[in-house]
Protein backbone atom coordinates (compact mmCIF):
# COMPACT_ATOMS: atom_id res chain seq x y z
CA UNK A 1 0.00 0.00 0.00
CA UNK A 2 0.94 3.46 -1.19
CA UNK A 3 1.62 6.68 1.79
CA UNK A 4 -1.03 8.71 -0.97
CA UNK A 5 -3.40 6.55 -0.51
CA UNK A 6 -3.29 4.36 -3.60
CA UNK A 7 -4.49 0.70 -2.80
CA UNK A 8 -6.54 -2.53 -4.73
CA UNK A 9 -9.57 -2.49 -5.39
CA UNK A 10 -10.73 -5.05 -2.69
CA UNK A 11 -9.64 -2.23 -0.41
CA UNK A 12 -12.12 0.67 -1.78
CA UNK A 13 -14.83 -0.91 0.90
CA UNK A 14 -12.53 -0.68 3.62
CA UNK A 15 -12.17 3.42 2.78
CA UNK A 16 -16.33 3.60 2.28
CA UNK A 17 -17.48 2.15 5.54
CA UNK A 18 -18.57 4.28 8.67
CA UNK A 19 -19.78 2.38 11.73
CA UNK A 20 -21.45 5.01 13.90
CA UNK A 21 -22.59 8.41 13.06
CA UNK A 22 -24.45 10.71 15.17
CA UNK A 23 -26.93 12.70 13.53
CA UNK A 24 -26.56 16.68 13.62
CA UNK A 25 -27.85 18.62 16.75
CA UNK A 26 -30.63 20.87 17.05
CA UNK A 27 -28.02 23.87 17.01
CA UNK A 28 -26.07 22.55 13.37
CA UNK A 29 -29.63 22.80 12.44
CA UNK A 30 -30.51 26.31 13.77
CA UNK A 31 -26.95 27.46 12.91
CA UNK A 32 -27.93 26.57 9.37
CA UNK A 33 -30.98 28.19 8.93
CA UNK A 34 -29.37 31.64 10.54
CA UNK A 35 -26.71 31.61 8.45
CA UNK A 36 -28.70 30.74 5.25
CA UNK A 37 -29.35 33.87 3.14
CA UNK A 38 -33.50 34.11 2.20
CA UNK A 39 -31.95 34.92 -1.27
CA UNK A 40 -29.68 32.38 -1.65
CA UNK A 41 -31.11 29.21 -3.50
CA UNK A 42 -28.65 26.25 -1.95
CA UNK A 43 -27.54 24.09 -4.51
CA UNK A 44 -24.92 21.55 -2.82
CA UNK A 45 -24.02 19.58 -6.31
CA UNK A 46 -24.49 19.57 -9.96
CA UNK A 47 -23.36 17.18 -11.90
CA UNK A 48 -22.13 14.94 -8.75
CA UNK A 49 -24.21 12.91 -6.41
CA UNK A 50 -23.35 13.59 -3.55
CA UNK A 51 -24.16 11.27 -0.72
CA UNK A 52 -26.71 12.34 2.12
CA UNK A 53 -25.22 11.82 6.06
CA UNK A 54 -27.82 10.07 6.70
CA UNK A 55 -27.33 7.29 4.65
CA UNK A 56 -23.73 6.41 5.21
CA UNK A 57 -24.51 4.40 8.33
CA UNK A 58 -24.38 1.65 5.76
CA UNK A 59 -21.32 0.10 4.81
CA UNK A 60 -21.28 0.52 0.93
CA UNK A 61 -20.19 -2.95 -0.86
CA UNK A 62 -16.83 -3.14 -2.67
CA UNK A 63 -19.19 -3.34 -6.16
CA UNK A 64 -21.18 -0.03 -5.18
CA UNK A 65 -18.07 2.00 -4.53
CA UNK A 66 -15.91 2.62 -7.72
CA UNK A 67 -14.04 6.03 -7.65
CA UNK A 68 -12.71 6.99 -11.04
CA UNK A 69 -9.53 8.86 -11.58
CA UNK A 70 -10.07 12.39 -12.96
CA UNK A 71 -7.80 12.84 -16.67
CA UNK A 72 -5.23 15.23 -16.36
CA UNK A 73 -7.34 18.43 -18.20
CA UNK A 74 -10.41 17.49 -15.24
CA UNK A 75 -7.99 17.89 -12.47
CA UNK A 76 -8.90 20.02 -9.13
CA UNK A 77 -6.53 21.85 -6.71
CA UNK A 78 -8.03 22.53 -3.35
CA UNK A 79 -6.24 25.42 -1.74
CA UNK A 80 -6.02 25.76 2.23
CA UNK A 81 -3.99 28.11 4.47
CA UNK A 82 -2.58 28.01 7.82
CA UNK A 83 -4.89 27.45 10.97
CA UNK A 84 -6.27 30.50 11.93
CA UNK A 85 -6.77 30.53 16.46
CA UNK A 86 -9.61 33.04 15.89
CA UNK A 87 -11.13 31.38 13.45
CA UNK A 88 -15.69 31.76 14.51
CA UNK A 89 -18.46 30.84 13.55
CA UNK A 90 -18.85 26.97 12.05
CA UNK A 91 -15.91 24.95 11.86
CA UNK A 92 -15.39 20.76 12.50
CA UNK A 93 -11.79 19.73 13.64
CA UNK A 94 -11.37 16.37 11.94
CA UNK A 95 -8.60 13.57 12.51
CA UNK A 96 -7.72 9.86 12.06
CA UNK A 97 -5.65 7.39 13.99
CA UNK A 98 -4.80 3.91 13.83
CA UNK A 99 -4.28 2.26 16.82
CA UNK A 100 -4.02 -1.77 17.88
CA UNK A 101 -5.17 -2.61 14.55
CA UNK A 102 -7.94 -0.28 14.59
CA UNK A 103 -8.50 2.56 12.09
CA UNK A 104 -10.90 5.13 12.26
CA UNK A 105 -11.85 9.03 12.74
CA UNK A 106 -13.08 11.59 13.98
CA UNK A 107 -15.37 14.74 13.42
CA UNK A 108 -15.83 17.60 16.52
CA UNK A 109 -18.31 20.01 15.27
CA UNK A 110 -17.86 24.12 17.32
CA UNK A 111 -20.34 26.53 16.60
CA UNK A 112 -18.69 29.82 17.78
CA UNK A 113 -16.10 28.50 19.65
CA UNK A 114 -18.33 25.92 21.88
CA UNK A 115 -18.37 22.01 21.08
CA UNK A 116 -21.86 20.98 19.77
CA UNK A 117 -21.63 17.48 18.22
CA UNK A 118 -18.67 14.87 17.17
CA UNK A 119 -19.17 12.35 15.01
CA UNK A 120 -17.15 8.81 14.83
CA UNK A 121 -16.28 6.59 11.89
CA UNK A 122 -14.78 3.08 12.17
CA UNK A 123 -12.72 1.82 8.74
CA UNK A 124 -11.40 -1.90 8.24
CA UNK A 125 -8.19 -2.81 9.84
CA UNK A 126 -5.80 -2.62 6.33
CA UNK A 127 -6.76 0.99 5.77
CA UNK A 128 -4.15 3.58 6.56
CA UNK A 129 -4.00 7.21 8.47
CA UNK A 130 -4.15 8.27 5.40
CA UNK A 131 -7.09 6.95 4.60
CA UNK A 132 -8.79 8.15 7.59
CA UNK A 133 -7.83 11.56 7.39
CA UNK A 134 -9.30 11.80 3.91
CA UNK A 135 -12.50 9.68 5.65
CA UNK A 136 -12.70 12.54 7.94
CA UNK A 137 -12.55 15.32 5.50
CA UNK A 138 -14.75 13.74 3.13
CA UNK A 139 -17.60 13.09 6.06
CA UNK A 140 -16.60 16.86 6.96
CA UNK A 141 -17.46 18.08 3.70
CA UNK A 142 -20.90 16.16 3.68
CA UNK A 143 -22.13 17.04 6.83
CA UNK A 144 -21.85 21.01 5.90
CA UNK A 145 -23.49 20.58 2.60
CA UNK A 146 -26.22 18.58 3.99
CA UNK A 147 -26.99 20.91 6.53
CA UNK A 148 -26.57 23.84 4.03
CA UNK A 149 -23.80 26.00 5.97
CA UNK A 150 -22.33 28.72 3.46
CA UNK A 151 -19.34 29.79 5.68
CA UNK A 152 -17.56 26.78 7.42
CA UNK A 153 -13.72 25.89 8.20
CA UNK A 154 -12.72 21.99 8.08
CA UNK A 155 -9.70 22.01 10.40
CA UNK A 156 -7.52 18.76 9.83
CA UNK A 157 -3.87 18.35 11.39
CA UNK A 158 -2.90 16.10 8.56
CA UNK A 159 -0.35 17.88 6.21
CA UNK A 160 0.36 14.63 3.79
CA UNK A 161 -3.69 14.78 3.46
CA UNK A 162 -3.82 18.45 2.66
CA UNK A 163 -0.65 18.31 0.09
CA UNK A 164 -2.42 15.58 -1.65
CA UNK A 165 -5.19 17.12 -1.75
CA UNK A 166 -3.37 20.19 -3.19
CA UNK A 167 -1.29 18.48 -5.59
CA UNK A 168 -3.28 18.06 -9.48
CA UNK A 169 -0.77 15.57 -10.45
CA UNK A 170 -2.22 12.94 -7.62
CA UNK A 171 -4.07 10.13 -9.05
CA UNK A 172 -5.18 8.56 -5.44
CA UNK A 173 -8.84 7.77 -6.24
CA UNK A 174 -9.85 9.01 -2.69
CA UNK A 175 -8.14 12.30 -3.28
CA UNK A 176 -9.86 12.70 -6.18
CA UNK A 177 -13.11 11.84 -4.72
CA UNK A 178 -12.99 14.76 -2.00
CA UNK A 179 -11.39 16.67 -4.81
CA UNK A 180 -15.16 15.95 -6.65
CA UNK A 181 -17.29 17.09 -3.70
CA UNK A 182 -15.28 20.45 -3.63
CA UNK A 183 -15.54 20.88 -7.34
CA UNK A 184 -19.44 20.72 -7.02
CA UNK A 185 -19.91 23.38 -4.17
CA UNK A 186 -20.71 26.98 -4.35
CA UNK A 187 -20.07 27.80 -0.73
CA UNK A 188 -16.92 29.04 0.72
CA UNK A 189 -15.02 26.63 3.02
CA UNK A 190 -11.68 26.71 4.08
CA UNK A 191 -9.33 23.96 5.02
CA UNK A 192 -6.66 24.92 7.41
CA UNK A 193 -3.49 22.83 8.27
CA UNK A 194 -2.51 23.98 11.61
CA UNK A 195 0.75 22.21 13.33
CA UNK A 196 -0.86 22.39 16.73
CA UNK A 197 -4.33 21.59 17.23
CA UNK A 198 -6.14 21.92 20.30
CA UNK A 199 -9.32 20.12 19.34
CA UNK A 200 -6.75 16.92 19.31
CA UNK A 201 -7.55 16.33 23.14
CA UNK A 202 -11.10 16.33 22.40
CA UNK A 203 -9.84 13.22 20.15
CA UNK A 204 -8.32 11.39 22.51
CA UNK A 205 -11.15 11.66 24.39
CA UNK A 206 -13.62 10.43 21.44
CA UNK A 207 -11.32 6.76 21.79
CA UNK A 208 -11.02 4.45 21.84
CA UNK A 209 -12.75 4.30 18.40
CA UNK A 210 -16.54 2.26 18.51
CA UNK A 211 -16.68 -1.86 17.53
Amino acid sequence: MKEDGSTTSNLQETYSEILTFHFPCSAIVKYAKMERSPQHDFVPVTSLELEAVNEGIKPKKASESKPTIDPPWNRHIINWKVFDNDIRGFSIYTDGSKLNNQTGCALVVFINGHEEEHLLCKLNAEATVFMAELKAIETAVNLIVSCGIINATIITNSRSALLALGNPLNTSPYVSKVKRLYRNIYIPLTLCGPELMSAQLVMRRLMPMPR
